[in-house]
């Protein structure tokens, strides 16, 4: 099971691990934390799970542009 957080700065994203990971799918989620700003685990009595942000981008406001587009 997964799901996500939102926050106004980072997105947060949570999956609960099997009690068993295979070397492949251990791997394969190393590879994918890796590409989160800030990634971890937390290992409760009810199981373990793994967690990744992603930080927002935040763009210009589009209103604040000057009419020649500068």
């Amino acid at each position: 099971m997964a799901h996500t957080e939102e926050f106004a700065d980072r997105i947060r994203v949570w999956a609960a691990l099997p009690a068993r990971l295979s070397e492949a799918r251990r791997r394969s989620l190393l590879v994918t934390l890796a590409d989160a700003d800030r990634y971890g685990h937390d290992v409760t009595a009810d199981g373990a799970v793994i967690w990744g942000e992603i930080d927002r981008c935040v763009t210009p406001d589009s209103n604040n542009s000057s009419a020649d587009g500068s």
